[in-house]
């Protein structure tokens, strides 16, 4: 799970300010990645940020599992998104041909 902490900025002229640090997971452990192929192609929409926050691992390693779901065509791409940055996947079996 992420490990938080707290830490304090100083800004200009005595004033101070905190910060959360959430240090996330690189690799996906073996429970979590066989919980999520389970529950991702019976969600709705899938996001990378979405499993991020929700199993506390890294976007960039989200990102590239849910790559490797694709690419075994367990969920598609939603096409009416047309932003590159913004990567939104449907379950395959929703999403008309």
């Amino acid at each position: 799970m992420p490990e938080t902490k707290q830490v304090k900025l100083k800004v200009m002229y005595g004033k101070s300010r905190q910060i959360n640090i959430i240090k996330r997971d690189l690799f996906i452990p073996k429970e979590i990645q066989e919980r999520l192929e389970k529950e991702v192609p019976r969600m709705k929409f899938i996001t990378p940020t979405d499993l991020s926050q929700k199993y506390g691992i890294r976007v960039s390693t989200a990102d590239e599992f849910l790559k490797g779901l694709e690419k075994k065509h367990v969920i598609k791409r939603y096409e009416h998104i047309s932003s590159p940055k913004i990567h939104v996947y449907v379950p395959a079996s929703t999403q008309k041909k």
